[in-house]
């Protein structure tokens, strides 16, 4: 009989590699899934609504944005379960050419490192563009923008060409290394920072502009109105994506780049909180909108019951009696609508 081949035990690497390849696998996936839904369910919203020609560009200009950064990451979530697949045959008692494979995983580990800092740097780009916009002839608040914007954008490059040189010397490499990681965080995370903080600003002075306009009305000074709710939407969410920066920070400066917590995290999980990210704006921007047109519904069907009351018609007369009627026509058809009878609502 042929002599058949003995499998021993898996080594402690073989082990933890298993383990890191099931734990991105399940976390990269999950999100991606609850990604893929709300991005469908924001198209919709973007191709659905209706507006001026200024709010058509805008809305074109985000439904570009959320298809580019879908189909991005939907080719980084490819790219991650290739990169795991392309490797397993290396663990068989016959494995591929090592060189050839080693090369392939190589360009596939390089090619997600570019998609993940581009996922980074376009959400970077569209919260500076809201803050952009609150600030319209404010030149020092622009260019504080810009810089920050060009410092992510150079940083990103930079940190994807220094990952593209790590992983070529070994495929296994995490990228630029722990600490060269923070190059890229940084200015992220103080972007991120600076949109937030710079919107806050203008959700306080709106609020402060509505308290002193409306001071004189009973119920005007507690009154919040659509863009103030709109405001605090985007400083809440600011802050709970700032915070996610936050934990990438204390990773990459102090964590140990080979614990599965931070390959899991930095890995799989930032870059599709990163695309997550402004769908959930647009989702909860689009449902406080229709909260408010509903309320605007409401408001008119109880005004016109409200206002849906007999006249007397001395009343009437006095009415149509004043100089603001336009003609004597004017003022017969306004005599024959208060004369006509309640009708039921």
């Amino acid at each position: 009989m042929a002599s058949q081949q003995q499998s021993g035990p898996l080594s402690d690497a073989d082990i933890y590699a298993l383990q890191e390849w099931i734990a991105e696998t399940a976390v990269g996936f999950c999100l991606y899934g609850i990604y893929a839904t709300f991005s469908f369910i924001a198209i919709y919203f973007l191709l659905t609504r209706r507006g001026g020609d200024a709010t058509k560009k805008a809305r074109l200009v985000l439904l570009t944005v959320i298809i580019f950064m879908f189909i991005n990451s939907t080719s980084l979530v490819i790219l991650d379960l290739e990169y795991i697949l392309v490797q397993i045959p290396l663990g068989s008692f016959n494995p591929p050419d090592i060189q050839k494979t080693t090369k392939i995983l190589g360009n596939i580990k390089i090619s997600g490192n570019f998609l993940e800092r581009l996922n980074f740097l376009i959400n970077d780009g569209i919260v500076v563009w809201r803050a952009w916009i609150l600030f319209p002839r404010n030149w020092h608040i622009k260019l504080l923008l810009g810089f920050c914007l060009l410092a992510c954008g150079v940083c990103n490059v930079f940190d994807a060409a220094s990952g593209a040189v790590n992983v070529l010397k070994n495929y296994q490499a995490v990228g630029a290394g722990t600490k060269e990681f923070l190059v890229l965080t940084l200015p992220l995370l103080v972007t991120n920072i600076v949109a937030t903080c710079l919107i806050g600003y203008k959700a306080l002075k709106h609020r402060q502009d509505i308290i002193h306009n409306l001071s004189t009305s009973s119920s005007g000074a507690s009154r919040i109105t659509m863009v103030q709710k709109i405001l605090s939407l985007l400083v809440e969410s600011g802050s709970i994506y700032i915070s996610f920066w936050i934990a990438a920070t204390f990773l990459t400066g102090f964590a140990d780049s080979s614990k599965l917590s931070f390959q899991v995290f930095i890995a799989s999980a930032l870059p599709f909180l990163s695309g997550l990210y402004p769908v959930l704006i647009i989702l909860l921007v689009a449902l406080e909108n229709t909260k408010d047109r509903s309320n605007e519904v409401d408001l008119s069907l109880s005004q016109s019951i409200h206002f849906a009351t007999r006249v007397h018609l001395s009343a009437a007369a006095e009415t149509v009696s004043t100089p603001e009627a336009e003609s004597p026509g004017d003022i017969v058809e306004n005599t024959r609508i208060y004369n006509q009878p309640k009708e039921s609502v």
